[in-house]
């Protein structure tokens, strides 16, 4: 121990007295160790941080079918698995998520509601930040409608610290705040947490009164009236039941429970009754718990590439340090000093930097967590993630900072022991000896840096790919050109839920859009391409003979839909091949009529001549009227689906789309500001978000947004590697000019040229930087190839995972940064004074 003080303390002194190298050396490691911090604090985040509910792991939900897709089940099922206390601890259920509109006060903002029973709270463990969570009594019909708010949505609303028990209109319906739900909750998932949660009992007080009567006409549905029509069951393990017992007892249930199901026609499709764990992040897609140990792996292995390169380049400047402290190395030996003493001195002034360069890192980690912290907090869909230094980041800091310390500080402290005390001891303190040279220390840094090149190629090559994609992506147009048109989200509920008033507003509010001087064209869609937000299922065509026949969702094609009002096909520029647009009667009374794409009418018929056919579906049987050009709708694909347009006849909440003159397109962002106020004169508490051009919508969707996101990531470390790799170069070049002074100056008094010179510099090593980007290469090519169908072409849009493009790119880069790098030490030698040189020591 006491040994270890002294080379502390030691290790402190040569860190002062060599301030330039200790100043670059921190920066160095900063970058590194900083970088691979914030990468390992979203790790941290997405995976190891416990959720805001208790024991997740115990919670189950309750599945059908053969492939457990099936999740939702009727209001009798559901109160039948509540009765049975032999199964779980407790059994919850609540709806599907669906938009609505929140006004407090006169803030207005569109969210989204869930209704869930009295003990979804309790079931889930979490415990309210303001007021209280639901009663059993308010799970019935008939008492008074209460909400509780989730703590994103409360800020929005203005976080009024006295919410608790006023007034919230949701679609226009008074309900009471009883509570506020903690930071961070976002119900059983990490990710798309509701805004609003409301109980069981507030479902029916929130039916218009034309939906009251069509259920109560209908006998098999008066049920709904009570409760919605399906519930998502999620039960809690009881400690003393394993998994598979559970499963056991739940699957003795699937005959009564069955039984239940009032229409006998699908109780096939509810077989092969499961318990299946709760997905970690979205309750609606659980691929996604799949996906990401694949994103973990790679972000982790680039930011340990990263990390490597910066210890290579650490590495280089140890060596080369080294080279001027042999005189002191060689008297320690002389000394008594032995190998192992020596090495661990070195060690401990690498570890010493290494923590330096850690705390620095911190700091860049601390900043870096508040930016992503705004990034996220903002969305509701990932208020459930949270970016903190906790007791795993400060692990994970001090795990980058000892794997520094032995990645750049262990393999030079090596060498650096190897000596010949007598030559050491004789050579002229910074010169090179012919020690040094036959141990090859001049020749580490040189392949130190083949290693640089290899793992900064291993990033710039999927940074170019990635940032080539990214391109793809913001340019990509669905098949009609998206400028001088504009866009905004608006929800029509504010008038509560009452068709007519829905349908009058829709109407007033396109009507009104002509009035405008520079509005060409306005219409309204349900979804627009790049939202990825489509309804999409089966349909076929039919005749008078089927008609009768129960459709067979199996046998249809897979397609589309989307629900259009006004001249929404107009606005976007899709013109007609065939037949005609809606009338504005069919529309208002939402006639059985359809247009569909190219692509859905060659599918349906060979020749493609479908107008006047039925086209049966989900909702019915629709005549076609028209035909009109296919469209893309996936960023990330670039096949074209089916598409069947509707006529929008109950607007709940859609897109308005406007097409502009001729004459301002190109300037039709100077409109944004007239545009809101215009819908504003329709109604001041219309709820609208993300008012903006329909390039720009296009360019910030979400599915351009996670290009751009992975690109910019991706890109960042490419840059950071890059210029880390030239630096390492420079330094290495730099080296040598100045190891070899005096024998340029007797090049250049036997007559070389400035370009030989040069030329001489930039070709030593050159051989091994070659060799680097030839592994560098082949590695990427090997986890392109690997990797390729399961990750990368489900990331990139319109490039390829092997694009010889990008990888040619990339290289470019690479070559031309080495030959910048190599280029401004080689010039120095090549202006070295030969008398100068040849007087040198």
């Amino acid at each position: 121990m006491k040994t270890i003080w002294h080379d502390i303390r030691y290790g402190v002194r040569m860190l002062v007295k060599r301030p330039g190298f200790t100043a670059i050396a921190m920066i160095t490691l900063a970058l590194g160790i900083g970088f691979n911090t914030i990468i390992f604090s979203v790790v941290n985040a997405l995976t190891l941080r416990p959720m805001k509910i208790k024991e997740p792991e115990q919670l189950v939900r309750c599945t059908t079918g053969r492939d457990h897709l099936r999740w939702y089940f009727t209001t009798a099922v559901f109160e039948r698995i509540r009765e049975e206390d032999s199964i779980f601890t407790d059994v919850m259920a609540f709806t599907r998520y669906s938009n609505c509109t929140l006004r407090l006060g006169n803030m207005t903002r569109p969210g989204s509601k869930t209704f869930v029973s009295s003990n979804y709270f309790s079931v889930l463990g979490v415990a309210p930040a303001r007021g209280r969570y639901f009663l059993p009594v308010e799970e019935t019909r008939g008492t008074e409608t209460v909400g509780v708010l989730s703590h994103g949505t409360w800020l929005r609303l203005g976080a009024d610290p006295n919410a608790v028990g006023k007034l919230v209109f949701v679609n226009g319906f008074p309900c009471r705040i009883v509570g506020i739900t903690p930071k961070g909750f976002t119900g059983p998932t990490l990710l798309n947490g509701p805004d609003i949660w409301l109980p069981l009992g507030a479902y029916t007080n929130m039916l218009s009164e034309e939906d009251q009567q069509k259920i109560a006409e209908n006998p098999r549905m008066r049920s709904y009236l009570r409760y919605p029509r399906f519930l998502h069951p999620i039960g809690r393990l009881k400690p003393e039941l394993s998994l598979s017992a559970t499963q056991a007892r739940f699957k003795s249930m699937e005959a009564p429970l069955l039984e239940l199901i009032p229409d006998s026609s699908i109780r096939e499709e509810y077989k092969h009754w499961s318990l299946q764990p709760v997905p970690k992040f979205n309750i609606y897609r659980p691929e996604m718990d799949l996906v990401l140990p694949y994103i973990n792996a790679i972000v982790l292995g680039t930011g340990f590439a990263l990390l490597c390169v910066t210890c290579l380049n650490l590495a280089n400047m140890y060596i080369v340090q080294g080279e001027y402290r042999h005189r002191e190395i060689a008297v320690r030996s002389a000394l008594g000093g032995s190998r192992i003493r020596i090495i661990q001195q070195l060690l401990v002034e690498a570890l010493l930097l290494a923590l330096l360069g850690g705390a620095l890192g911190l700091v860049l980690t601390f900043w870096g967590m508040t930016l992503l912290n705004g990034l996220v907090e903002r969305p509701t869909a990932f208020q459930g993630i949270q970016f903190a230094l906790d007791a795993n980041v400060l692990l994970g800091a001090a795990g980058f900072c000892l794997a520094a310390t032995l990645l750049s500080g262990l393999w030079p402290a090596i060498c650096l022991s190897k000596h010949n005390i007598m030559s050491n001891l004789k050579k002229a303190h910074g010169g090179l000896s012919r020690a040094s040279a036959k141990t090859g220390r001049i020749m580490l840094p040189s392949l130190s840096t083949a290693g640089q090149i290899a793992l900064s190629a291993a990033l710039i090559i999927p940074a170019v790919l990635f940032t080539h994609s990214a391109f793809r992506a913001i340019f990509a147009t669905p098949g009609y050109s998206p400028e001088g048109k504009l866009i905004v989200d608006i929800d029509f509920r504010i008038e509560g839920n009452a068709q007519v008033k829905r349908r009058q507003l829709c109407r007033q509010l396109v009507d009104h859009m002509y009035s405008v001087p520079e509005v060409r064209s306005a219409g309204l869609s349900t979804a627009m391409p790049f939202s990825g937000t489509f309804n999409k299922s089966n349909v076929a065509l039919t005749d008078a003979d089927t008609l009768t026949k129960r459709f067979n969702p199996a046998d249809g094609i897979p397609c589309l839909r989307q629900w259009i009002a006004g001249d929404y096909l107009q606005a976007v520029g899709l013109r007609l091949l065939q037949g005609r647009y809606f009338t504005l009667n069919e529309i208002i009374e939402g006639y059985k009529v359809v247009i569909v794409d190219e692509h859905l009418a060659l599918k349906l018929l060979p020749d493609g001549n479908v107008l006047g056919c039925l086209l049966r579906g989900p909702g019915g049987v629709n005549e076609i009227v028209g035909i009109v050009p296919s469209v893309r709708h996936f960023v990330l694909s670039s096949q074209v689906e089916s598409h069947a347009y509707y006529p929008l006849s109950d607007p709940k909440g859609a897109c308005l789309v406007v097409r502009v003159a001729d004459a301002v397109a190109g300037n039709e962002k100077a409109l944004l500001k007239r545009f809101r106020q215009e819908i504003n004169a329709v109604n001041p508490h219309i709820a609208t978000t993300s008012v903006s051009t329909l390039s720009d919508r296009h360019r910030d969707g979400p599915q351009v947004w996670g290009t751009r996101i992975l690109a910019g990531l991706f890109l960042f470390f490419g840059i950071v590697a890059l210029f880390l790799a030239s630096l390492g170069i420079y330094g290495v070049k730099g080296s040598i000019v100045a190891n070899r002074i005096p024998e340029f100056g007797i090049r250049r008094a036997l007559g070389a040229t400035s370009i030989n010179i040069v030329t001489l510099v930039l070709r030593k090593g050159w051989g091994l930087v070659l060799i680097g980007l030839a592994i560098g290469v082949v590695f990427v090519l090997t986890i392109l190839y690997v990797f390729g169908d399961s990750f990368f072409k489900q990331v990139l849009c319109g490039v390829k995972p092997i694009d010889p493009v990008s990888i040619a790119v990339a290289l470019i880069l690479l070559n031309l940064s080495v030959l910048l790098a190599g280029y401004i030490p080689a010039r120095r030698a090549a202006k070295i004074d030969p008398m100068v040189a040849l007087r040198y020591e």
